[in-house]
């Protein structure tokens, strides 16, 4: 359960990451807003499984893993 989880949460940032980058190329200041808009919700929706992985090992006693760690710093950023 766990790693599916962190599955997802790794699939958003990287989503989050090609809106960013898709932002960063666009000529149009409308398609850069919307590509950042993109990029913000794939965010948020990170930040939500992480959340749920938190509560997930705290509920098994697992301290987050390097990976988990990871995800978090760049939600963060």
């Amino acid at each position: 359960m766990l790693s599916e989880l962190e599955e997802e949460a790794a699939e958003c940032v990287r989503r989050a990451a090609e809106f960013k980058m898709k932002a960063d190329k666009a000529s149009l200041p409308s398609d850069r807003e919307l590509f950042l808009a993109l990029e913000q919700h794939w965010l948020v929706l990170a930040q939500g499984y992480e959340v749920e992985i938190n509560k997930a090992r705290a509920r098994l006693g697992e301290k987050p893993t390097q990976h988990q760690q990871q995800t978090q710093s760049k939600i963060e950023a």
